[in-house]
C-alpha cells in the first residue's frame, strides 16, 4: 500500500504553485534537505524537517536540488496545474 503525502496547508495547490512534501514515514532525518533550502525547511528537536510555506519560483532550482539529495527519497515536489 503506497503511503498518502497529505498537502501541507490542508489545501489544493493553485494554477502555478508548487509545495515541498515530506514523506515522514521515509523520513530519516539527515537534514540534507534544511542546509539547502533553511529559507523553507527547519529542522524539529529530533532532527525532521518542517516545510513552512509553499516554495517561491526564486527557490525553485534549489527545492528541486534539495528532492534531489535526499538519501531515502523523502521529498517530492508538487505543483499546482
Amino acid at each position: 500500500m503506497a503511503t498518502q503525502i497529505l498537502p501541507a496547508h490542508g489545501r489544493p495547490l493553485a494554477r502555478g504553485e508548487t509545495r515541498l512534501e515530506v514523506d515522514r514515514i521515509l523520513c530519516d532525518g539527515y537534514g540534507m534537505c534544511a542546509e539547502l533550502l533553511p529559507e523553507l525547511i527547519e529542522l524539529d528537536d529530533w532532527g525532521y524537517p518542517i516545510v513552512h510555506s509553499l516554495v517561491p519560483r526564486h527557490l525553485a532550482g534549489v527545492a528541486r536540488r534539495a528532492v534531489d539529495v535526499c538519501p531515502v527519497l523523502a521529498l517530492k515536489l508538487r505543483s499546482g496545474r
